[in-house]
């Protein structure tokens, strides 16, 4: 059985613009926070290993993230790893799946839509299982909550703050 987490995220900014930056954000901006750090991205298209200070274009379908979590204050790391599974632009959602063998299997989807007062509303969809009943009621929850929280709220801000900026200009 698989367990399911949406949470949902409204960002002061045109869907264009807000999918835009979340496609090309560069992976070691959108994932630099207090609870998770970028490590490298494999392309299997390219085939070809991006490090934080290489030049990153685009999210792609089939690149693999590995990201580091710091867990409690960063007394206690773990390596996680996601693959983007497919992007589609017209739809304007993303969709991940988690690396075979890990603790934890499942996939992830963001999606996209306008809102009325022509923001954009961001709906992050997690279903995953694992071999503990522990891990996935009270770890996986709490930890994953906190993670795509501190990652959308980075990307929210660099829209709004570019924003804000362009006003004043």
């Amino acid at each position: 059985m698989y367990h399911k987490i949406t949470t949902t995220y409204l960002i002061h900014g045109k869907s264009d613009i807000v999918w835009n930056e979340y496609l090309c954000t560069h992976p070691r901006q959108a994932y630099s926070g207090r609870i998770v750090d970028f490590g490298f991205l494999y392309s299997k298209k390219d085939d070809k290993i991006i490090y934080k200070e290489d030049y990153f274009e685009k999210m792609q379908v089939g690149q693999l993230f590995f990201f580091n979590l710091k867990l409690m204050g960063g007394i206690r790391n773990l390596g996680v790893a996601d693959e983007v599974t497919a992007i589609d632009d017209s739809l304007r959602i993303i969709k991940f799946c988690y690396l075979e063998n890990g603790k934890s299997e499942g996939t992830q989807e963001i999606k996209f839509s306008d809102t009325a007062e022509g923001y954009t509303e961001v709906t992050h969809f997690t279903w995953y299982r694992s071999d503990s009943d522990f891990r996935d009621k009270m770890l996986y929850p709490f930890f994953h909550i906190r993670t795509i929280n501190e990652f959308h709220h980075i990307i929210r801000d660099r829209i709004e703050n570019n924003q804000q900026k362009l006003q004043i200009e």
